[in-house]
């Protein structure tokens, strides 16, 4: 029996056991099924395609804890879903790191204004006599 007719489930026992041929088969069967569902959950293609192979990564190093028997399609998706919510909660957590650090970049660039502003004006005012003398 050929590979490409044997079902998902031998093919993905095999590639468990280090058959790259038997990955080769399930990635050109479910690419499209899984770039699909990505596209229609993130904001655009690249970020779909670097989730993808964010996907084949974890299924990579996860391969070995496939029990056999199971069905492959619902086992991949549940993957393909907690590394689409894993890239989600990191891309939040981006924005709100670069939010946070906007507003101490605002805050810090005008202290006069916070101050009342005089903060400024006392703080530089102490080195003028410094820098007159030199």
């Amino acid at each position: 029996m050929s590979l490409e007719d044997r079902s998902d489930e031998e093919l993905m026992a095999a590639y468990a056991v280090g058959d790259l041929d038997a990955f080769a088969v399930l990635y050109a069967r479910h690419r499209g099924r899984i770039l699909g569902y990505l596209f229609s959950r993130l904001a655009g293609r690249d970020e779909s395609e670097e989730v993808f192979q964010k996907v084949f990564a974890r299924l990579h190093g996860v391969r070995q804890k496939y029990r056999v028997g199971t069905p492959f399609l619902p086992w991949v998706f549940v993957l393909v879903r907690n590394v689409l919510i894993d890239h989600v909660r990191e891309a939040q957590r981006r924005r709100r790191r670069l939010v946070y650090s906007e507003e101490a970049v605002m805050g810090a660039a005008v202290p006069e204004t916070v101050a009342g502003g005089g903060w400024l004006r006392r703080t530089f005012g102490r080195f003028r006599p410094v820098l007159g003398q030199a």
